[in-house]
This record gives structure tokens, C-alpha cells and sequence, in this order.
């Protein structure tokens, strides 16, 4: 196992590192439905159900939001708990630095100050001091010292994550976060708003701006949180100390141009609102990795060189880090739900997503294209016949069309199989439409060559390599007899 590779598998699941979404009331979703990806009429629906279950639960939240605190210290460890359950933890080794924490309390107010502490991997000063009100209603009130930044919420509430502590941001300064580069700059004058939450995730609000290598990215938000040693990770070893950056691009266009180094045959066409976040799981050990995610169908396009193949995705991923070998890249997406048609030399295939298919991936170290996996599902296919009038053939329910290239090695491309279709990008295209002579249907139906040997492709100047179990379906014009 590389210590400092990309965990690959976690983009296929989408299992990586999160910071929890802001708690959220009905209020929120019809203020602004759009924000929810709903209608107004679907945000009047869902305040509705809303509605109808709320009554049966509000007793319990209103218990849970009355109950009363605890707390648990060991060592310099101090835990507050509601319902013996831990909801903010003040721990000087979840921090980098020379981190100290103390404690004071008395029948009125509890204290509680950490020093000398930023988020693992990060120039992001965690030093802050916590006043807690010990009345009726207790409340809390946070100043981030090296920020200069103050929040404050019902303490009760705020620990079960019921509310946010908020403030006003009023600050110019630079995060920077591990060796990606990333640097994060907020000001006084249009960032706003400023909120904490007991996950240690604090985000500020308005327009800040994102510096990621080579990129510049407006964006309306950005949150650094801790992440927990059993939280997901982006690595394929998760280190001990880790923080995550998250971007949020909001209503701003980004221009993120991607081209996999060791891939050049394949281009990305990619919109402004193809990415909705960039991550940045940030390493005490040094490590940084840096994913950018979105989920809008069609906002990225994958097309080959001199080839006519433009295969509009969704669900896109695409992270990298540096390794020992040098750059690790991964691009994971899934394929548009609209399908579309493709051909090679009068064939045309309509092809598409399918549930449980393996999604896009295309994996590079350094420069060497580790998987090649462009493999969509072939849903129907049709061949023009000379004198007869052809339909498109739904295909097995396994079929898949793979696109193939000798620029790559052939482990690296998808494992051939009885319903795979090959397309060879690597030969000329032919735009030219070749359709079969009537007296090729005499007999047996026509079938097509299969070139592969021991689960490998052989590609040589076919454009296309098919199964020889596939069919055509024809009808003759003269007796309309069904060939």
C-alpha cells in the first residue's frame, strides 16, 4: 500500500470526507427553495409533511433541547455531553502546534481557553476562548483570539447542533492549507458573516476568494473543520491529525480546466457550474489531497481526439495529490441519464448509464495512465442494410460499448466480456456511412468479429470490435418478411 496515494475506491463510492450540512428548518427551505433544488410548489408540499409529522416529534425535541448538560474531563481532555452523549470536545492532540487547554468554573460561568493551536496541516489559528452562561437558558459565547472573531448561541441547542453560533467576521486574512498550495482569502469589506459549530467547523460567509495552484476561485463560503480518526479520508491511510477545507462556489462560475497528465488523447469540456465544491483534506504529516465534486448532468463533457466520441457526465470527481512517484490523479464521473447516440462506421449505439455499472474512471501516476475505464452502457444499437428498412436493437441487459486506445496499457483498460463492445479511438474516424447488401442477410444473420485473448483487447486497425452474438433485425420491402 502507497502511504500517499489517493483512496480511488472512495470516489466510486463517494464515501470522502464531509463536513455535516447546516441544520435546517422549514423556515430555511421556503424562504429559499431554489437553494434545496425544489419548486416553490414542491417547498409548500414539503412544509406540508412537514407539518403534519412535526407535532408528534416536538415533544421530544423540546425535551431533548431542555435537558441539561455535562461535563467530562480527563487530562487535558474536556468533553461536554448532553444525554451522555459527547457533543463538544476541546482536545489538545486533535490540533498542531503546542496546544494547552484550561478550565475554570463557578456557580455562574464555566471558562474554557485553548492556546497555541491550529487545524492539523493548516496556518489556521484554532486559539479561542469560551464563556459559558450558567443561567436558565445557558448560553455560550466563542472569540477566536488570532481571527478576532466572536460567535455566541444557546449553549444546549448549539451542542446538539440544533443551531449555529454566529457572528460577524471582521478579519483579513490568509489560510493556507498543506502542500496543495491552497490559500483562502477573506475580508473585512465582503465577507460578512461568521459561524462555528461543535465539530470545530467554522465557515465564513461572502465573497472570499481561492487560490489552488494554478486556479483562482470566487466562492461564497469556506469552512475548516476537524475531521475524526474514523471520519472518511481521501488517503489510503488515513493520517492521525487531519482538517478539511471546503469551497463552496454558491452562485459564482468556475473556470477549472482538467487534462490528465498521461491522457492527452482525452479532452474535458467543462462549464462554469461544473463544480460546486473543492476539498482539501489537509495532513499534520504534511499530506494534501484536493477534490473537486458536482453533480450537474452534462456540465462535463468527455471527448477523444480526432475521434468524434462527446460523452456528456454527471456526478463528477476529480481529485489529486502528490505521492512519492509524483503527481496521483483521479477523474470518477457517472454517465449522463440522457442517453445518446454514437457511431463508428454505420453502426450507431445509443449509450447511457445503468444501474449498478461501474462509473467513468481514469486514474494517472507521474504521467502513466493506471485505469482507463470509458465503458457506458449500450442500450440499443442499429445497422443500415441496402434495401431493407432497419430498426435499433435493444441490446443485453449487460451490454456495455468500452472505448479503447493502444496509448495506455492493457490492464489499464476495462476487462473484456461476452456483451462489451470496443470502440478504437486510436483509428482514424470514418464519417462515411457503410451499410450491409441484402445478400449478406442470406443465411445466417451477420455477426461481427471479436478480437480479444486472454481477457485482453488485441486492438489493431479495427474501429470496432463487437461480440459475435450480436443480431440485426431487417425488414424486406418486397414481402415485409422479417429477416
Amino acid at each position: 500500500m502507497r502511504r500517499h496515494a489517493l483512496r480511488v475506491s472512495a470516489l466510486r463510492s463517494q464515501q470522502v470526507p464531509r463536513i455535516p450540512v447546516d441544520p435546517r428548518t422549514p423556515q430555511d427551505v421556503l424562504s429559499a427553495p431554489s437553494n434545496f433544488a425544489l419548486s416553490r410548489r414542491q417547498a409548500l408540499g414539503l412544509a406540508g409533511i412537514l407539518a403534519v409529522t412535526a407535532a408528534p416529534l416536538a415533544g421530544a425535541v423540546e425535551s431533548a433541547l431542555s435537558q441539561t448538560f455535562t461535563v467530562k474531563r480527563r487530562g487535558t481532555r474536556i468533553a461536554f455531553l448532553v444525554a451522555g452523549i459527547e457533543r463538544w470536545v476541546i482536545d489538545p492532540q486533535q490540533f498542531d502546534g503546542n496546544p494547552t487547554v484550561t478550565y475554570a468554573s463557578t456557580k455562574d460561568k464555566t471558562l474554557v481557553t485553548l492556546h497555541d493551536a491550529t487545524y492539523p496541516g493548516t496556518n489556521v489559528r484554532a486559539d479561542m476562548v469560551a464563556t459559558i452562561d450558567l443561567g436558565a437558558t445557558p448560553s455560550i459565547s466563542i472569540h477566536f483570539v488570532k481571527l478576532d472573531v466572536s460567535v455566541k448561541a444557546a449553549f444546549v441547542p448549539w451542542l446538539l447542533d440544533r443551531v449555529v453560533a454566529v457572528g460577524t467576521a471582521s478579519l483579513h486574512h490568509t489560510f493556507q492549507c498543506g502542500e496543495a498550495g491552497a490559500e483562502v482569502s477573506a475580508d473585512k469589506r465582503t465577507a460578512d458573516a461568521v459561524s462555528f459549530r461543535p465539530m470545530w467547523a467554522l465557515t465564513l460567509s461572502g465573497r472570499t476568494t481561492t487560490r489552488l495552484s494554478a486556479l483562482t476561485l470566487p466562492s461564497q463560503s469556506v469552512t475548516i473543520s476537524l475531521l475524526a480518526k474514523d471520519a472518511p479520508t481521501l488517503f489510503t491511510k488515513a493520517a492521525v491529525r487531519r482538517s478539511l477545507l471546503r469551497i463552496s462556489r454558491g452562485t459564482n462560475e468556475w473556470d477549472t480546466p482538467l487534462a490528465l497528465s498521461g491522457a492527452e488523447r482525452w479532452s474535458f469540456d467543462v462549464r462554469g457550474d461544473a463544480f460546486s465544491t473543492v476539498s482539501v483534506e489537509s495532513a499534520s504529516d504534511g499530506r494534501c489531497a484536493v477534490l473537486l465534486e458536482g453533480a450537474t448532468d452534462g456540465a462535463v463533457r468527455l471527448s477523444a481526439r480526432d475521434n468524434d466520441v462527446f460523452m456528456p457526465l454527471r456526478n463528477a470527481r476529480y481529485a489529486w495529490t502528490r505521492t512519492e512517484e509524483g503527481l496521483h490523479e483521479a477523474f470518477v464521473a457517472r454517465y449522463s441519464t440522457t442517453p445518446f447516440w454514437h457511431s463508428v462506421a454505420g453502426f450507431s449505439m445509443e449509450l447511457g448509464d445503468r444501474e449498478a455499472l461501474p462509473p467513468l474512471e481514469i486514474v494517472s501516476t507521474n504521467g502513466r495512465v493506471d485505469k482507463l475505464n470509458i465503458a457506458p452502457a449500450l442500450l440499443r444499437y442499429a445497422v443500415p442494410v441496402d434495401g431493407a428498412v432497419t430498426e435499433p436493437t435493444v441490446a443485453h441487459g449487460a451490454a456495455q460499448c468500452a472505448f479503447l486506445t493502444a496509448d495506455v496499457r492493457a490492464s489499464a483498460l476495462p476487462k473484456p466480456n461476452f456483451h462489451m463492445v470496443g470502440v478504437n479511438v486510436d483509428a482514424p474516424q470514418d464519417f462515411n456511412v457503410k451499410s450491409l447488401k441484402m445478400q449478406d442477410l442470406k443465411g445466417d444473420p451477420p455477426t461481427f468479429s471479436v478480437k480479444k485473448k486472454e481477457a485482453r483487447w488485441l486492438l489493431s486497425d479495427a474501429k470496432l470490435i463487437t461480440p459475435a452474438s450480436m443480431r440485426v433485425s431487417v425488414i424486406r420491402p418486397d414481402d415485409l418478411l422479417v429477416l
